[in-house]
């Protein structure tokens, strides 16, 4: 593992492979079209239902193919070790995208600012690379969630985004989003000895 270089490689690449997760429809969402979830594109999800937020509430979801089957699965805990993933690119894409999940942030993308740092969480039986950000457009302020994850070494990374003020009510929605996206079989306990 070269730390940023292949991660980074991994990041950005956008042809081969079939991503796994592609033909996930969690309940609840709306999807956009299944080959849209590359990392050129992104697939976008919109929440649908009484339990959305007032001011809505949408997710954007996208696989970096990688190859299947083959080679060491990077872990999430392996992702969050210093200068293991190359944020800032991340980060720029992210705000490449950020306006397609929530047109507000057409003129907020520039202020994507982290609320802290990023932190490994468990849904269910598996594991996420998580990290809040705020942005400001206008008066408002958006609140935008990240997750990452790895599939069959392709890496899957989402955006959520929704107004700040509704980000209480959209919580249980957007775990119950990440929790249904993310295929992977069930990761092990983390043991640290066996990462050294």
């Amino acid at each position: 593992m070269r730390g940023r270089g292949l991660a980074l490689a991994v990041l950005l690449a956008v042809a081969g492979g079939t991503p796994s997760a592609m033909a996930v429809q969690p309940d609840g969402w709306t999807a956009g079209p299944q080959a849209d979830a590359t990392m050129d594109k992104g697939r976008r999800f919109v929440c649908e239902g009484a339990d959305c937020p007032a001011g809505g509430l949408a997710c954007l979801h996208a696989v970096a193919p990688g190859a299947p089957g083959q080679g060491r699965t990077l872990r999430v805990h392996d992702m969050l070790r210093p200068k293991a993933f190359p944020w800032k690119d991340f980060e720029g894409w992210m705000r490449a995208k950020a306006p397609i999940v929530r047109p507000e942030l057409a003129a907020a993308s520039g202020t994507l600012a982290a609320a802290g740092p990023a932190t490994g969480s468990r849904i269910g039986e598996r594991d996420f690379m998580r990290r809040s950000y705020v942005a400001k457009a206008g008066a408002k302020q958006e609140a935008v969630e990240m997750a990452i994850w790895v599939t069959d070494n392709q890496l899957n990374a989402v955006i959520c985004a929704v107004d700040a003020v509704d980000m209480p009510v959209s919580a249980t929605r957007i775990e119950a989003f990440l929790g249904a996206m993310n295929v992977s079989p069930p990761a092990p306990p983390y043991d640290p000895l066996a990462q050294q």
